[in-house]
């Protein structure tokens, strides 16, 4: 039958939604690594003050 078929949607560029996906992925990566990065140097900080007030 003729006629009936959708209308055919254009498809992402597979090269071009790889790429942003890949992107999306560093950025998240790197942001956590920085949130983890942050979290550790806010514990040694911490640590470090308690460690200096518990010496004599």
């Amino acid at each position: 039958m003729e006629g009936l078929e959708p209308p055919c949607l254009a498809a992402l560029d597979p090269k071009s939604s790889a790429s942003t996906n890949f992107a999306t992925s560093a950025k998240v990566i790197i942001r956590d690594k920085l949130f983890i990065f942050a979290y550790i140097l806010i514990y040694l900080k911490i640590f470090r003050s308690i460690q200096k007030c518990n010496h004599y």
